[in-house]
């Protein structure tokens, strides 16, 4: 097979094998170009507008933020100092929220109490979430799987402050 092709090629003329070879680098050139320049240009395109965006929104959230003040009166903020005191707010404020029936269970632990919610809806998880940061009862570990159609199954560990 190489000989035939050293063969044909030996028969060419000077002028012939240059034209080939500048064809050659040519088509070398363009299947660059064709094959990783311009995928990469574009992957680098789609990454800085990703980017453009999500700067965009930082930018909005934070004006968001500080156009809105966190409002929080230091006498209705809560002191938990054991796991007991801690269920009893959590089983009060689930009750006004509304969640209870979506609890799965919630459970003691050393630093504090876990609650796992099966199928709740998200927009009330978050609301009972706010709704507990304000009393300064903040969650330390979130864990949320999206379940379709606005449901999602969680698990919130809170801990007793030392």
């Amino acid at each position: 097979m190489w000989q035939q092709i050293n063969l044909f090629w030996m028969q060419l003329a000077t002028r012939e094998q240059r034209m080939l070879g500048l064809l050659g680098v040519f088509g070398v050139a363009v299947l660059f170009y064709a094959l990783l320049w311009q995928p990469l240009q574009q992957q680098h395109s789609a990454a800085q507008q990703a980017l453009l965006s999500a700067k965009a929104q930082w930018e909005w959230l934070s004006g968001e933020v500080q156009a809105h003040p966190r409002q929080t009166d230091a006498a209705a903020r809560l002191e938990v100092k054991t796991a007991s005191q801690l269920i009893a707010h959590l089983q009060k404020s689930l009750r006004e929220a509304g969640l209870q029936p979506f609890m799965e269970t919630m459970t003691p632990n050393q630093k504090g109490v876990s609650v796992r919610f099966a199928r709740v809806p998200a927009p009330a998880l978050t609301r009972w979430l706010s709704q507990l940061e304000e009393y300064g009862l903040v969650s330390h570990q979130l864990r949320l799987v999206a379940l379709g159609s606005g449901l999602v199954e969680a698990m919130v560990q809170f801990e007793v402050a030392n």
